[in-house]
């Protein structure tokens, strides 16, 4: 099987998982469901996009983000790209892309969707200070980490369709 085969297979392969990836918090549409190259999906979930001229947080409650795929998914990671402001946060560049980290190919979308969510809740567990994609932000989170700021939005996140059918139990 070459490149473009299991690039394909993979992605209509995402999209079906992608089923689960639905609730008050996460919505999503994508260009062509059998070609599913560009996701949009809309996270209804409270984030920091800046600071006030006193430092106080200034929170926004819907951001959306174009996701696409490189030619050479999944080996590569695909692209996420955050319509509005980005957020003010360590795991989001200034240019208002996502970065996930480390990235594998193993990974699902559903998954890279769910942590891209974690995030913009600013979870303590989803974030890398270490290696920070916005440096202007790690003063912030180091100053706030310990308090009751972080998470933004405590809201359910939604899971994929495989991780669903992981957790049925048979009786």
């Amino acid at each position: 099987m070459n490149q473009k085969e299991l690039r394909a297979i993979r992605l209509k392969n995402d999209y079906k998982l992608m089923a689960g990836m639905r609730n008050s918090a996460v919505d999503w549409t994508v260009d062509d469901p059998d070609n599913p190259e560009h996701y949009v999906v809309t996270f209804n979930i409270r984030t920091i996009i800046g600071l006030d001229a006193k430092g106080k947080p200034i929170y926004r409650d819907k951001s959306t983000v174009d996701i696409t795929f490189p030619p050479e998914y999944p080996t590569v990671k695909p692209r996420a790209v955050m319509r509005e402001q980005q957020p003010f946060h360590v795991n989001w560049y200034t240019d208002r892309a996502w970065c996930p980290g480390v990235w594998s190919s193993d990974e699902q979308l559903w998954s890279y969707v769910r942590r891209m969510a974690k995030t913009l809740q600013f979870d303590k567990r989803y974030s890398n200070v270490k290696s920070p994609a916005n440096p202007n932000a790690v003063s912030f989170w180091n100053e706030n980490a310990g308090t009751n700021l972080f998470p933004t939005d405590k809201q359910e996140l939604p899971i994929g369709e495989e991780k669903k059918r992981r957790c049925v139990i048979h009786l």
